[in-house]
């Protein structure tokens, strides 16, 4: 099962017979369609959504006033029965928006062998500042970081930084996007 944005902020769930056809491509059918995140006064931003083999959907986005406020921060939806219908977790924070000067961006959730899930995000300095300007092009000063959660995406743990041998001064690092496993100890 895959999401595909729809203009009238919609999300609409679509299967996959996953089988070719004479050589052909598979075929992709709309199955239902719906809104599985809205909250008055603030909107939700860069979902993604990760399939379990039990058919579980966990989905990730960051929610905030705006795309690029300071109260941006991350939360998690749950649905049971293919994407029909969804229960919003909540944020993965212990205060939702978090107080911790940083606002946070992009999650992507990935299971890992060991049975955990890992959360990759990004989260920026919170300033009087907006997060990006366009006419500088910059950014306010960002980490990549990584969540653990070992029961399933119930709770998650404190942010990870990353370290990033660039000084940030010069160089913004953005985990936007997917994250590879290589090897046991290599991401």
């Amino acid at each position: 099962m895959h999401a595909a944005r729809r203009p009238t902020d919609e999300v609409t769930i679509v299967g996959s017979d996953s089988g070719y056809h004479a050589g052909m491509a598979p075929r992709i059918e709309i199955i239902a369609a719906g809104i599985i995140s809205r909250g008055a006064g603030r909107g939700a931003f860069m979902p993604t959504i990760t399939p379990f083999a039990d058919g579980t959907l966990l989905a990730a986005q960051h929610v905030g006033e705006s795309l690029g406020s300071s109260d941006n921060h991350i939360e998690v939806l749950r649905s049971a029965d293919g994407g029909r219908t969804w229960i919003n977790e909540g944020g993965i924070h212990p205060r939702n928006p978090p107080r911790d000067g940083y606002c946070y961006r992009g999650p992507h959730i990935h299971p890992v062998p060991d049975g955990q899930l890992v959360m990759t995000a990004g989260r920026f300095e919170a300033t009087d500042y907006e997060l990006f300007d366009a006419e500088t092009e910059s950014l306010q000063r960002p980490a990549m970081l990584l969540f653990w959660s070992s029961d399933q995406g119930h709770t998650w743990s404190e942010p990870q930084i990353v370290p990033v041998d660039f000084p940030p001064e010069r160089y913004t690092c953005n985990g936007a996007g997917g994250l590879l496993q290589i090897a046991p100890d290599r991401w």
